[in-house]
């Protein structure tokens, strides 16, 4: 399962991304299923509404009304979970990436971090 973040999506989504090319082929090449917590949905789908363009934030959505990206619940008891691995791991540019990478079952991350697209199966 690939953790999605909205920076990957992003930049697979929208060809004016500078690592449009990069994050759509790791878009491509990830097994399902995609994992997308509701936090990301709801920066995602603003971005592409302000950024991109009704088609674009229409085809998101309808990716996940299809199951295409999973959309998961996201619990007190998960924020607890996300402060002691950012705790760990504060040298991380995104407040939950070290979460989604720890999280159990993980087997990746789909991020953009500085200059390169993570993809981490």
């Amino acid at each position: 399962m690939i953790l999605v973040d909205t920076s990957g999506l992003l930049a697979a989504l929208d060809a004016a991304q500078r690592l449009h090319r990069e994050a759509a082929v790791s878009l491509a090449a990830a097994s399902p299923p995609l994992l997308l917590s509701p936090f990301v949905l709801a920066e995602l789908d603003y971005l592409l509404a302000t950024r991109v363009g009704l088609a674009a934030r229409m085809s998101l959505l309808g990716e996940v009304q299809r199951g295409a990206l999973q959309l998961e619940t996201f619990s007190a008891t998960d924020v607890r979970a996300a402060v002691a691995i950012i705790e760990r791991h504060a040298d991380l540019t995104g407040s939950f990436r070290g979460w989604a990478a720890e999280s159990p079952g993980s087997a990746g991350v789909l991020a953009i971090l500085g200059r390169r697209v993570l993809s981490t199966w």
